[in-house]
């Protein structure tokens, strides 16, 4: 038992402690880049085969689905 607690204590000495904070940043970095959903998820999300998330509808029109389509792949003008 003295021996876990001793290895425990000498692998997070400072060197450690910055590679377990390194891990730490690493994995919360690619875990938001992962659940950020791109303008394509979004559209399709809103499209007429998307699952929006509960309370929110969905495009009620081609007309929509077609200014957002056009929104997405041209732009709004406001970049």
């Amino acid at each position: 038992m003295a021996r876990r607690i001793g290895t425990a204590a000498v692998s997070l000495t400072v060197p450690g402690l910055g590679w377990a904070l390194t891990v730490v940043a690493v994995g919360q970095t690619i875990y938001v880049v992962i659940k950020t959903p791109t303008p394509m998820q979004t559209w399709l999300k809103y499209s007429y085969f998307g699952k929006p998330e509960h309370g929110e509808q969905r495009r009620a029109s081609w007309a929509e689905e077609d200014k957002a389509w056009k929104e997405l792949v041209v732009g709004d003008g406001k970049q």
